[in-house]
């Protein structure tokens, strides 16, 4: 049996198409593009960050589940939990780069040259992205046999839903937030450029 075809279609997007779909903001999402950096940090922190860690280790658990559960059959994704588990540990370390380092220096000023520590983040999100590619691999495009479980379709849907979730993270940081980051360093030059005429 494959998944209802928005689950699917999640997990079998083009890179390409990615950035495209997400500038068109889901229904009842707020538009970030005009948000102050402060509120923008925020939102990260409290939605995202706070989702992933939630979502990750539920993740990892169903997924060993699942290998215990339907290991002796063909399509079971086997090595996912141990995927899943370095990919929790790879995001982690990534979010406490951004809390402990970047989001800091750019709350204390949001027009600070933080170049060095914004071009590591925006490397990482390449090497996570990269992680959800071997998943997907792994996932075979997310068909699930017509005898799988109800763990087994939980943890497709969840996958799915994950992905999502990191993609919109990943979207705000590097098109919204980096680019109010500009922003802000243009206008301070351009500030400074008008006081000493």
């Amino acid at each position: 049996m494959d998944l209802p075809d928005e689950t699917t279609a999640r997990l079998t997007r083009q890179a390409p198409d990615r950035g495209r779909e997400l500038r068109e903001l889901p229904p009842g999402e707020r538009d970030w593009s005009r948000a102050s950096v402060t509120a923008l940090i925020e939102h990260i922190q409290r939605h995202f960050h706070a989702r992933h860690r939630e979502q990750l280790p539920a993740l990892v658990r169903l997924a060993g589940r699942v290998e215990q559960l339907h290991g002796a059959h063909a399509d079971c994704p086997h090595g996912l939990a141990e995927l899943l588990m370095a990919m929790q540990q790879q995001l982690e370390s990534h979010m406490m780069k951004e809390e402990q380092i970047l989001f800091p220096l750019l709350e204390r000023n949001p027009g600070a040259v933080c170049q060095g520590p914004m071009a590591v983040i925006h490397a990482e999100h390449g090497e996570l992205d990269a992680a959800v590619q071997r998943v997907r691999q792994l996932l075979d495009g997310g068909r699930l046999p017509h005898e799988a479980g109800e763990a087994w379709r939980t943890l497709y849907k969840g996958l799915a839903q994950f992905e999502d979730e990191l993609r919109r993270h990943m979207h705000l940081e590097n098109d919204i937030l980096f680019e109010a980051v500009a922003r802000a360093a243009r206008s301070e030059r351009e500030a400074g450029q008008g006081d000493r005429q």
